[in-house]
Formats: C-alpha cells, structure tokens, sequence
C-alpha cells in the first residue's frame, strides 16, 4: 500500500504541476456547463409554456447532463492518461522504475488512481450545479446519487482503459489516439446494439448488454442495479489486470 501511495503522489503532483490537465479540465468543464446552460434554457421554456405540469426538474437536466459527461470523457481521458507512462520513458525514469523493488500492480495502481483523482475533483466542481439549483426549488436527491454513482463507475472503467492503452506505447501521441480508438469502440457498441437490434435480434442482445451508454442511463433515470455495478467494477479490473500483464511482459523484454 506504501508503494501505490508513493507512486500516487508522485504521479498526482505531476498532474497539479501540469499546465495541460488545468487547460483539458477546464474546456471539459466549459463545455458541460455551457451544454447544462442550454438545458436549463429549455426547462424553463418548457415550464413557462406548460406551467411545469408533468416535469421532473432533476431528471430533466440532469439527464443530459450525466449522458454529456460520459460522450466527452471519451475526449478528455486519452489526454489525461496519455502521459501515464510515456512520461517515465521520455524522462528516463521507466527502466529504474522497472529495476525498483515495486511492482506491476503497485505501479498501475498508482497512476490509475493519480488520473482518477483529477477526475473526481472535476465531477466535485460540477456539484455546484445542484447545490445551486437546490436553493431554487426542489430536487430528487435519489436521483442525483445515483447518476454520481453511474459516473464515477463509468469514469473508473474509462480511465483503466486510458492507462491500458498508454502501457502498449512509448509515445503520448500514439497513447492517446489508441485510448481515444478504444474508448471510442465502446461508444460505438452502444450505436450497434440500438441500430442492429431489430434486424439482427440476437447480435443486438448480446451488443446491448456490453454497450456502457446504456448501462449509464439507468443510473442516469435513479436505478442502481446491481448488475450495472458489477459490469462497470468487471471492466476496471480487467483493463487494470491487461495493464499490469502489459507492464510485465515489457519488463522481461
């Protein structure tokens, strides 16, 4: 525990130093906000139009708002986690961090739970959101929680998925593209089951129950299923355990 700590730290104070994850962070908050703003604009059209008959002001905006925040962390964790150990390479440190008493696991736990951190203080900032709209009305709190919960599972996958890709590769660029073609790949199982479904019934059963995007949105509508937890948990551990084989089989080379 002592080793995934210090790599934690080590890895976490390179992400506070870095002007880069401030710059990606904050895009990633100005686009969720300005796509929040949008939805907040519609529902209070809609309210004003139908005298909010029938509307669920946290479902509503929250929805999209969750559902807006998976799409684009498609975008913003290949950056994150592209220097998780490209870096070690350009800087020299990768071989001495081989030849250290520490191991695979420590090593990828490590810096996983580093770019997962700087994830969970952007899904913190976001929680100003509905502590402002709380003042303002009503809000289904059971709902909230369970969105969270969907996002930070889904996010925990992501970034697994974003340190698996950057343990394949020496370079940032091609780390990033390959997390971005991966993450991407799991969007598109969400298109194929919704898409392929009616013609092809049983290829769509099968795609429907690995497509994220539509595991997510039940957290996303207030249910939190067990089987939602444990596929989410499921696919973090694997990516973590092809990391940790990834990392091995290039310290034996």
């Amino acid at each position: 525990m002592r080793m995934i700590l210090s790599m934690f730290r080590k890895d976490l104070k390179i992400y506070l130093l870095s002007p880069l994850a401030y710059t990606i962070v904050g895009a990633f908050l100005l686009i969720v906000g300005y796509l929040y703003i949008n939805s907040l604009a519609y529902y209070i059209l809609q309210v004003s139009r139908w005298g909010g008959y029938g509307f669920n002001a946290t479902k509503f905006l929250f929805y999209p708002l969750f559902q807006n925040v998976l799409f684009l962390l498609i975008f913003l964790v290949p950056v994150l986690t592209m220097r998780t150990f490209p870096e070690e390479e350009a800087s020299g440190t990768f071989e001495l961090l081989l030849t250290s008493p520490i191991t695979e696991f420590q090593i990828v736990m490590g810096k996983f739970l580093a770019s997962y951190f700087i994830y969970l203080i952007t899904l913190a900032i976001l929680l100003y959101i509905p502590i402002t709209l709380r003042k303002a009305g009503e809000l289904d709190i059971g709902l909230l929680i369970s969105g969270y919960v969907g996002m930070l599972l889904a996010g925990a996958a992501f970034f697994a998925a974003g340190v698996f890709a950057a343990s394949l590769t020496r370079r940032q660029a091609t780390a990033s593209m390959v997390s971005f073609a991966l993450l991407l790949l799991l969007w598109f199982i969400n298109w194929a089951a919704s898409n392929l479904g009616t013609d092809y019934p049983v290829l769509g059963g099968i795609l429907w129950r690995l497509a994220i995007f539509n595991r997510v949105r039940a957290f996303s509508e207030g249910v939190i299923d067990l089987r939602n937890v444990i596929f989410f948990v499921s696919l973090t551990v694997i990516f973590l355990y092809l990391s940790v084989m990834s990392l091995a089989s290039r310290r034996w080379k």
